[in-house]
């Protein structure tokens, strides 16, 4: 290439560079506009405590009176389910398996 083509380019790059420096500038004021009229339409009102105390109160009563004591089914899955743990383990233990830890993967040879 000639210098005048790098020339060329240089400046087409150079003016792209501006007319882009240019839209970002104006987008960012135009935004920065339009937050400033929205900040300014919104009214926030304080809340009221004694609503939120409320149905703060509503929402524990409704939840505990959903809830139940444990029945019979419940203990006897919570011992099936530990007998079943303790099985697991002596079975990992019996095949020489890490119970708390994977192991690690080996390296992979090179293939070629």
């Amino acid at each position: 290439m000639d210098a005048g083509t790098v020339g060329t380019v240089l400046g087409i790059n150079m003016a792209l560079v501006a007319l882009l420096w240019w839209r970002m500038e104006r987008n960012a004021l135009i935004l920065s506009q339009e937050l400033k009229t929205t900040a300014a339409s919104i009214v926030v009102e304080p809340p009221s405590f004694e609503n939120l105390k409320e149905d703060l109160s509503d929402l524990i009563h409704d939840t505990i009176g959903e809830m139940r004591p444990p029945a019979i089914a419940d203990h006897l899955g919570g011992i099936l389910s530990q007998w079943a743990q303790i099985k697991f383990a002596k079975e990992m233990q019996a095949m020489n398996l890490p119970i708390s830890a994977p192991q690690e993967p080996e390296p992979v040879e090179n293939w070629n």
